[in-house]
């Protein structure tokens, strides 16, 4: 079956499954919806998120939603070539979110996206931040295309005893490619799957754990259509390295992803206490040359450890966050050909990368019954190191610098509808950089590339948000309504003329 096919079989499906369900309370489609999404009742998101059956003791109310998005992005100057200086994309998504009875849930989702990048360079790889360095290469750049098809099930059960089991099945496809030469086209395939368990404690608090695994797969080929013009295909290692040996060689590889973690969690039945959670996940890339019977040339391995303590009242919570993450890369070596065979001979784990966060986030709610107005305050600080290094020859930059973020919201329900406005400022002043880059060759086509990595590392950087929905009934049905919106967002690095994004949203509640 064709994938477009069986996306829009999907999406009628999230829609069928909504208009069935029976509801169970007065509250309006507009306010079910706040409900959801009301910062408070978001502030201990990245716990069931990890945790499919905390979901159980999330806000929650049986809603089906099908939304339209567009969003265009500018660069002036480009801040990262292998991201791209611009992008427009389109989506159409739909979920739903079902109480089958007083004690299971169901949800699920699927969704479209188009997407095309504009002045990509020195990278034809897709999922740039979980292949990265380990991406094929070139000079030209150009245009990048790509689609993208997004799964989601998830069902959970609480049981007599006050056990809480519940499963999370997440899949994306997408296909990327350029129409001119060096030509990639890059198959995706992402299957997720989580499982938890949480058990219901005395004075009102439970535990949790909840366990993940993920297969990634990526084929990565490039072809050339035109016989005047072939541009050297690099496969590159980090910093400014590449593999040599393989330059204009090897045009098609295949990157093979597994992934798998554990989480426990500690928090109050109804999110009003104190609360905890931590998470571990491992993750190993390879990178392999098809041409050669798929043996691997680089690994990429990363740790991340996650954390989380907090407090939440009514109208206030506090929370302190960490994050480590350290990458670690192996070039493996090989000797001169034998036959259809090349023999291993060894391999070095030159490139490393290591991320530390650390932070408080606050949440203040007030509200004016009188004059329906509800306004929300969120700050954040935080404090955030990045290490990136290879070995030999040797190469290092580091940076670390302060996040101070401000988000407010403010919202106003009429009798016919609401209107939410959001504003999320955030400032990141440079607090200390190094730069070492021995040998670093006139002549080397990357040059470029980690010439701008080393001029943004000592850069300060403020970045703005804002965004206005309104929500309003649906004339044609009573049992619909409909929600418009419209965002900004900002980026100002010092010595670089702004980025800046722009984004509308249609989208139905039933």
């Amino acid at each position: 079956m064709n994938i477009r096919y069986f996306s829009l079989f999907s999406l009628l499906i999230c829609l069928s499954v909504g208009g069935k369900a029976t509801e169970k309370d007065s509250l309006s489609l507009i306010q079910k919806k706040w409900l959801i999404e009301q910062p408070v009742n978001q502030f201990m998101r990245d716990l069931y998120m990890h945790n499919p059956a905390l979901r159980f003791y999330s806000a929650k109310t049986s809603i089906s939603t099908i939304q339209l998005d567009g969003q265009t992005y500018r660069e002036r100057k480009p801040i990262n070539w292998q991201k791209g200086e611009k992008y427009r994309h389109y989506s159409i998504s739909a979920h739903t979110l079902r109480e089958l009875s007083a004690n299971s849930l169901v949800w699920g989702g699927a969704s479209y996206q188009n997407k095309t990048t504009k002045g990509l360079r020195f990278n034809n790889t897709s999922d740039y931040e979980k292949i990265a360095p380990y991406v094929l290469a070139d000079t030209i750049g150009g245009q990048f295309y790509s689609e993208t098809y997004q799964f989601q099930g998830g069902y959970l059960h609480h049981f007599k005893s006050k056990l809480t089991l519940g499963l999370e099945l997440n899949y994306r496809a997408e296909i990327g490619y350029k129409r001119q030469d060096p030509r990639p086209k890059n198959i995706v395939s992402d299957l997720e799957f989580k499982l938890g368990i949480s058990q219901a404690l005395k004075k009102n608090y439970l535990v949790g754990m909840g366990f993940y695994f993920q297969n990634y797969k990526q084929q990565n080929t490039i072809q050339f259509f035109s016989s005047h013009l072939t541009t050297p295909i690099y496969h590159l290692t980090g910093l400014g390295m590449r593999s040599m040996r393989f330059d204009g060689t090897f045009y098609g590889v295949q990157f093979d992803g597994i992934s798998y973690g554990a989480n426990l969690n500690f928090q109050p039945q109804n999110q009003r206490g104190w609360f905890a959670h931590t998470s571990w996940i491992h993750t190993k890339v390879d990178k392999r040359i098809s041409e050669w019977s798929n043996i691997p040339m680089n690994r990429l391995q990363s740790y991340l450890l996650e954390g989380t303590a907090g407090f939440q009242a009514t109208h206030w919570a506090v929370k302190l966050v960490g994050e480590i993450n350290t990458k670690e890369g192996t070039d493996y070596l090989y000797g001169k050909p034998q036959g259809r065979t090349l023999p291993k001979i060894g391999e070095e784990q030159l490139y490393n990368q290591e991320y530390l966060k650390v932070g408080i986030a606050g949440l203040w709610q007030t509200s004016f019954s009188t004059k329906n107005l509800e306004w929300v305050i969120e700050p954040q600080l935080s404090f955030q190191s990045l290490k990136e290094s290879y070995d030999l020859p040797n190469r290092k930059l580091e940076k670390q610098v302060l996040n101070i973020k401000l988000l407010s919201t403010l919202r106003k329900e009429f009798n016919t509808g609401a209107l939410t406005w959001k504003a999320q400022v955030d400032i990141i002043p440079h607090l200390s950089h190094s730069i070492v880059m021995s040998e670093m060759e006139e002549d080397n086509p990357i040059r470029p590339l980690i010439e701008q990595q080393m001029t943004l590392v000592s850069k300060n950087e403020i970045a703005g948000h804002t965004s206005i929905r309104w929500d309003l009934p649906f004339l044609i049905s009573q049992k619909v309504s409909l929600f418009t919106q419209l965002n900004w967002s900002g980026r100002f690095i010092d010595h670089y003329k702004p980025a800046q994004q722009m984004g509308l949203t249609l989208g139905f509640i039933f």
